[in-house]
Parts: structure tokens; C-alpha cells; sequence
């Protein structure tokens, strides 16, 4: 008989970060927070517009085939970049868990999400949707 892997994954939260810092120091900093910004945009050269609209969402738990990972506890940051229509358009991964087969499954899952479009003007525009899931694997 195999052993039971018991999974707890508490809840995933849609929280609002401001993603702005410091001025930079030098232009050669400036230079590396522009292309890590850029790397980091959902839509380079445009306002990011953060989406109000994203009530609160639990994350889906974790397979118990990835629960033989190294990971025991692990804090993902993730930027959803949801289309004017509401869906998820695609999933930047600002902060690893630490396994690629974790990083792969929470960025799959959520980009199957939908929300209300955001608002401006009375038109629904492209917004942003920052992540954090908290992984405790036990």
C-alpha cells in the first residue's frame, strides 16, 4: 500500500500591489529597471491599469502528484494581464515557488480565470490583476 501525501494549500489572494519603487540612481540602473519593467509589463509602453473588479478567488489546490515536490512552503507572485473582454490573456510569473512543475500549474490554471472587464470612460480597457498564492505543502 503507498503512503497518502496529505496537500493543504491555503488561500490564494487577490491582493492590489502598488508596483512602483525608488528613483533609481544611475542611468545604468535605470537602464535594468526599464528592461525588467518592460519584461515585467503586460502590455510594454501602456499604463497599467489595475483591474477592481476581482472579488476573492481561492487558488485550486495541488495535484498530489505535485505534492512530492521540494517545495514546503512557498510564497508565487503572478501578474494577471486580463483582456477588455475579461479574460485572462496571459500570466506573468514574477516570483517562483521554487519548482517549475508548481510555477507551470498555478500559471496554466489561472490563466483559465475570467473577471469583469475594468472601466474607463465608460469603455472596457486591458487591466492588470497582481497574484500572490501561498503554498503549504505538509
Amino acid at each position: 500500500m503507498l503512503p497518502t501525501v496529505k496537500t493543504n494549500i491555503i488561500l490564494l489572494t487577490v491582493v492590489g500591489v502598488a508596483l512602483g519603487g525608488l528613483a533609481p540612481q544611475n542611468a545604468q540602473t535605470r537602464s535594468r529597471d526599464t528592461k525588467r519593467s518592460q519584461r515585467n509589463a503586460c502590455w510594454p509602453g501602456e499604463a497599467e491599469i489595475q483591474n477592481p473588479n476581482t472579488g476573492s478567488r481561492r487558488a485550486p489546490r495541488l495535484p498530489p502528484e505535485l505534492a512530492d515536490e521540494k517545495v514546503q512552503r512557498s510564497v508565487m507572485s503572478l501578474k494577471l494581464c486580463v483582456s477588455e473582454t475579461g479574460e485572462v490573456a496571459r500570466v506573468l510569473l514574477l516570483r517562483s515557488s521554487g519548482s517549475a512543475k508548481i510555477d507551470t500549474y498555478y500559471t496554466t490554471e489561472l490563466s483559465k480565470w475570467t473577471f469583469k472587464p475594468a472601466e474607463r470612460e465608460k469603455r472596457s480597457v486591458h487591466s492588470v490583476v497582481p497574484v500572490t498564492v501561498t503554498l503549504y505543502v505538509k
